[in-house]
């Protein structure tokens, strides 16, 4: 019952996003971020959300899956290498039906970098929400002693590669908020079902 109160506050928020992020009301303060950190950006900073928009990219965390799928097989962790493949590559499918559901375009300021796809959701926000807090969830179920950590760590990384990418000009803060809500919803699904099947 907490996993579908929780789903249901994550949908309730990403329909609300979804309303009124084209709202006259809700487009400059939606754009008056994304110029905030244009107008205030460092050597420093470009570097290190260049970094993290780097590392939730699927180029890079395809690799991390395989690295860690490997690393599961070999310790007789093959369901769960599975359902780790599963959430990422879900999560990708959905964020892309997702985006051209809504046809949003990308904000057209000074970007650092440039991106053709559609911008809502961010797909960096909703598949590093998944997949990390799916990695923590596992990782979590055999070092509990640790769990603290591990989710603290997942969450830095999912916060990080989240607003670099309003940081660097190519998401609204809705997208990535809308992309985390959406990747935590896929994440509680794949959490339940790989739960269910575990415990027959």
């Amino acid at each position: 019952m907490k996993d579908i109160r929780k789903v249901l506050l994550l949908l309730a928020i990403f329909c609300i996003l979804a309303v009124i992020y084209s709202e006259d009301w809700f487009t400059p303060f939606d754009g008056a971020i994304v110029l905030f950190f244009e107008n205030n950006r460092t050597s420093f900073l470009n570097d290190y959300f260049i970094f993290f928009t780097e590392l939730g990219s699927g180029k890079t965390i395809f690799p991390l899956l395989l690295g860690a799928a490997v690393v599961m097989a070999y310790r007789k962790l093959a369901p769960e290498a599975v359902f780790l493949f599963i959430c990422f590559a879900g999560s990708r499918l959905f964020n892309w039906l997702l985006k051209n559901g809504f046809d949003r375009e990308r904000p057209s300021y000074d970007p650092l970098l440039k991106e053709t796809t559609y911008s809502f959701p961010s797909g960096h926000a909703m598949n590093s929400a998944a997949f990390f807090t799916f990695a923590g969830f596992l990782t979590a179920r055999y070092y509990p002693q640790h769990k603290p950590l591990i989710y603290s760590v997942m969450a830095y990384f999912i916060v990080s590669i989240s607003f670099s990418r309003v940081y660097i000009g190519v998401h609204y803060l809705s997208d990535i908020s809308a992309g985390i809500c959406a990747g935590l919803i896929w994440f509680f699904v794949c959490k339940n079902i790989y739960t269910a099947i575990r415990q027959k």
